[in-house]
């Protein structure tokens, strides 16, 4: 994707990523992901916890647009 093509949504995920990977640690740590090592092989999509990061970064930046569009 080059940057013309990145939308609105895919730039807040991005603002977002640091406080996903955040609230993902956290949770592993708190024995929410039942079990689910924390990080050292975060980016082993076999594991899914690449997905589960992205998921909550994307879930961010859908719940910004459409605070987003209340003010509009």
């Amino acid at each position: 994707m080059s940057e013309k093509e990145k939308t609105l949504r895919d730039w807040f995920a991005g603002q977002a990523l640091e406080s996903a990977v955040d609230d993902y640690t956290l949770s592993c740590r708190s024995g929410k992901q039942h079990g689910k090592p924390v990080l050292p092989r975060f980016a082993e999509t076999t594991n899914g916890q690449a997905a589960a990061v992205a998921g909550i970064a994307y879930a961010l930046a859908d719940a910004m647009l459409a605070e987003r569009d209340k003010k509009s």
